[in-house]
């Protein structure tokens, strides 16, 4: 459901003398000309930054690593109360802090969905191919990442095994990410502060917050790919088949959407055996399309 999230929490008091290596950096800020003193460090992959005079303290880190120690396992409904557990604990002994859950608000909240697919590269393509109505679409890493984004948001597609390569994961984690095309959402703030007027971390960690993102980005309506078969396909049959027994199968399987099978025999367009012929040849278009891979199913995300 959700990836990298950074939180807010306000009237934090930290004491830096109680952290180990930890020193304030001090400047003068230019437009109030006061001295602010400000900490920030990253540990087991949690990002902090602490303002000692506003005492505001910010994280940024992944849920799901916090959770499963990957992004490969995607976090459920299930696993939230564990997620404020181990964040609680974690501060506690990073920080020397506690943190009640209802004090945190949200900045940035990921939203990101993992779909099992059989061939990673099919389905960015046929994504590749679609257009999103105000939002220009960009395409990185030799096509095996597709992004549609505006100024405030984006929605992002790619191809996760490759992702964990270049980022020289370990060889287990490769392993689980093989056949993962990942979805992942940044929302703007104003689409936070819609559905919670505070942002506050307690109603948009949740589910329903995961559906409404989901709902209001149209996912799975941008994940509907067109049934017909395009041209690449075609190219593909024609390594598989004869040119003619091709047309046959487009010819007949036409004619039986517009007229269908039984007006077809009812008024005996096609000899009892020539029917027959139609059919087994069907049959074996579609077994070595499926063979192929060629042919790929729908992708949805059930909300329910």
């Amino acid at each position: 459901m959700f990836d990298t999230v950074t939180l807010l929490a306000f009237d934090v008091e930290i004491n830096p003398n109680q952290l180990d290596g930890i020193i304030p950096f001090t400047y003068i800020d230019n437009d109030s000309g006061n001295f602010i003193s400000r900490f920030s460090f990253t540990k087991e992959r949690i990002s902090y930054k602490y303002n000692l005079q506003k005492r505001i303290l910010e994280l940024q880190f992944s849920i799901p690593k916090m959770v499963y120690g990957t992004n490969t396992e995607m976090i459920t409904e299930l696993d939230i109360d564990e997620f404020w557990i181990k964040l609680h604990t974690t501060l506690k002994e990073h920080l020397k802090i506690n943190v009640n859950k209802e004090q945190w608000k949200v900045k940035r909240l990921d939203i990101s969905y993992n779909f099992k697919v059989d061939n990673v590269e099919a389905y960015i393509n046929e994504i590749n191919k679609k257009v999103v109505s105000k939002r220009d679409k960009l395409t990185y890493n030799d096509n095996q990442t597709v992004i549609f984004k505006n100024k405030s948001s984006s929605i992002c597609f790619y191809n996760k095994e490759k992702e964990c390569i270049r980022q020289k994961e370990p060889q287990h984690i490769i392993e689980q990410s093989q056949g993962l095309l990942r979805l992942e959402i940044r929302p703007a703030t104003y689409h936070l502060s819609e559905y919670s007027n505070n942002r506050k971390a307690v109603d948009l960690i949740t589910k329903a917050f995961f559906t409404y993102v989901i709902e209001k980005f149209k996912i799975n309506e941008l994940l509907k790919f067109q049934n017909e078969l395009d041209d690449n396909e075609i190219q593909k049959a024609l390594t598989i088949m004869k040119v003619a027994d091709i047309e046959k199968v487009l010819g007949f399987k036409i004619l039986v959407e517009i007229i269908g099978e039984k007006t077809l025999l009812e008024k005996c367009y096609y000899k009892d055996g020539t029917f027959r012929n139609r059919k087994e040849l069907i049959d074996e278009y579609n077994k070595n399309i499926n063979r192929n891979g060629i042919k790929q199913k729908q992708l949805y995300i059930k909300l329910d």
